[in-house]
């Protein structure tokens, strides 16, 4: 915050820890229309989007994945409005109305709840997913797999060497020499 504002850039902030008129400010300083070169930049927690009923935001900073697709769908609502100018336009735009960056670091060592539905989200909706990212995405998903040796290893590896539905497949997706010895159940 203190960097956004000492580069005078508006700076809106919206958490739980504010009352309701605090929150209800900070909607009226959003909704305020501002010239095209002083648009306020509104740093806010998950919890309060739903409240703040934004739709109109052109960009969305992910300090960390969502916990959840609910969550990152709800952070993704804040564009809405953008994503409907994007849609009528007849062929696509090079500036895209809106745009959505997620920001990761080497520290970032939870996996997320529904991170493959977040990356085709990612893909289906034209966007560029890296090899940076696609590697980190690996990385954190081996070491999901690796955390979960309790599990039974999946049928469908044991059978046929993938899985056609790992997204969603509860079962362990990679094998442990320590755990996964030859025929044992």
């Amino acid at each position: 915050m203190q960097l956004l504002k000492s580069y005078s850039h508006t700076t809106l902030l919206a958490h739980t820890d504010l009352h309701q008129y605090q929150i209800d400010t900070v909607q009226r300083e959003w909704t305020t229309k501002h010239s095209r070169d002083s648009l306020p930049i509104l740093v806010l927690t998950d919890t309060v989007i739903q409240d703040l009923g934004i739709r109109d935001a052109t960009c969305v900073i992910h300090y960390s994945f969502a916990l959840s697709p609910l969550k990152f769908s709800g952070r993704l609502g804040c564009m809405a409005n953008s994503f409907n100018l994007d849609a009528s336009k007849e062929k696509k735009r090079r500036d895209p109305c809106c745009v959505s960056y997620i920001m990761l670091t080497e520290s970032c060592t939870t996996f997320p709840v529904g991170l493959q539905e977040i990356m085709t989200l990612v893909r289906r909706s034209g966007g560029d997913v890296s090899q940076e990212l696609m590697d980190f995405c690996d990385k954190a998903w081996q070491t999901k797999q690796v955390g979960r040796a309790e599990d039974s290893f999946c049928h469908a590896m044991k059978a046929f060497g993938r899985c056609a539905e790992q997204a969603r497949c509860k079962a362990r997706h990679v094998v442990l020499p320590a755990v996964d010895q030859p025929g044992e159940e």
